[in-house]
């Protein structure tokens, strides 16, 4: 459990600034590996991960227009309203409509992964 963190990722993306994290914060987020800097758990490929987003300019370009989109769309005020009114409306389901907190992101195709 990475207490606050996911938004510390959400935050960053918001900025334009292309975020290397670990698989926990991925799953938290909902998001996948495919397309994203995500580093196993493990030193050596964190580090390596890091180094290319630093050193690769189509590779930060492409996670930052990655990131950004999926910030843009976990944060909608819109999707943020809906969501709260499903869970309103019927308690029972609030584990299928938070894919955040379940690493359930039927959606995630459309972003390549």
């Amino acid at each position: 459990f990475a207490a606050g963190v996911p938004m510390k990722v959400h935050e960053a993306a918001s900025y334009g600034v292309p975020t290397v994290m670990t698989e926990l914060l991925a799953n938290q987020l909902g998001w996948r590996r495919d397309g994203i800097a995500v580093a196993p758990a493990v030193p050596e490929l964190m580090a390596a991960a890091i180094e290319k987003l630093a050193t690769d300019t189509n590779a930060w370009h492409r996670s930052q227009a990655l990131q950004t989109a999926l910030v843009l769309e976990d944060c909608d005020p819109a999707a943020f309203d809906a969501t709260i009114r499903r869970i309103i409306a019927n308690p029972a389901t609030a584990a299928n409509v938070l894919p955040m907190h379940t690493g359930r992101r039927k959606d995630r195709k459309r972003y390549g992964s």
